[in-house]
């Protein structure tokens, strides 16, 4: 069994429709981790709001949960 997927689980047009309509949630963890590389919330969107899907190579499937 491969380890690796082609079909994303989630929308990126609808995760940046999300993000358009201040429907969003930044972990703490991941705002430490932005915050380290200079990132502040605002840049972390822009970032998401300009991803495309050839930003994308695969998908690793879960090893706790291969349905994932």
């Amino acid at each position: 069994m491969s380890n690796t997927k082609s079909n994303p689980h989630y929308s990126l047009e609808e995760i940046k429709q999300l993000v358009r309509n201040a429907q969003r949630v930044i972990t703490y963890q991941a705002t430490l981790d932005a915050d380290y590389i200079g990132f502040n919330h605002e840049s972390i969107y822009s970032v998401v709001l300009d991803m495309n899907e050839s930003h994308f190579y695969k998908s690793m499937i879960s090893e706790k949960n291969p349905l994932l």
